[in-house]
């Protein structure tokens, strides 16, 4: 009797456990669509930040300052001055996906 009703017991488990595993991948294919049809470009405050974030995390980019930000066909062209306003690189940020590119 009790070998009928484990064997029943350990079925039902086992398509419980097939179907949330199924459920749980489904939606998470779901969240990650969303996400890329969400997706928007990097805006000009979004540039700024994105190379502010990054000065402050090089030790030795510390003192440099964020100069003028121009849109330059698909990204922005940031200009990195010195403490005394002398222009000392160029960086780009791609417009859609972020990246950042240096360019002296």
């Amino acid at each position: 009797m009790f070998k009928g009703t484990t064997t029943k017991s350990i079925a039902i488990a086992v398509i419980l456990s097939v179907t949330g595993v199924l459920t749980a991948h489904a939606s998470a294919n779901n969240d990650q669509s969303n996400q890329f049809a969400t997706n928007e470009n990097v805006s000009r405050s979004d540039a700024r930040n994105i190379i502010k974030d990054y000065l402050k995390s090089k030790e030795k980019y510390k003192n440099l300052r964020i100069g003028e930000i121009n849109k330059v066909h698909d990204k922005w062209k940031v200009t990195l001055k010195a403490s005394n306003g002398v222009k000392v690189s160029k960086v780009y940020v791609d417009y859609k996906t972020g990246e950042i590119t240096f360019k002296r």
